[in-house]
């Protein structure tokens, strides 16, 4: 799993729940069920291949549940 933070957003977890809070937003990159990919034969000057990744685009006050990899809205 990786996270991409925007300027002015902070992460912050207690236990399995990730909370944001900033004005910007975090990409959460969730790899748990890539089905293929090249990354451990491709060069340097070739393009690379991830197929199955999921994809979060979460703005501030939203929560991530790091054991489930689901995202929370605070409605």
């Amino acid at each position: 799993m990786g996270f991409g933070i925007d300027k002015d957003t902070e992460m912050v977890v207690n236990g399995d729940k990730l909370r944001l809070t900033g004005h910007a937003s975090v990409t959460v990159i969730d790899d748990s069920e890539v089905t293929h990919h090249n990354l451990d034969e491709v060069t340097r000057d070739e393009a690379i291949a991830i197929c199955g990744i999921k994809l979060h685009i979460l703005p501030y006050e939203f929560c991530f549940n790091l054991r489930t990899r689901k995202p929370i809205s605070q409605d």
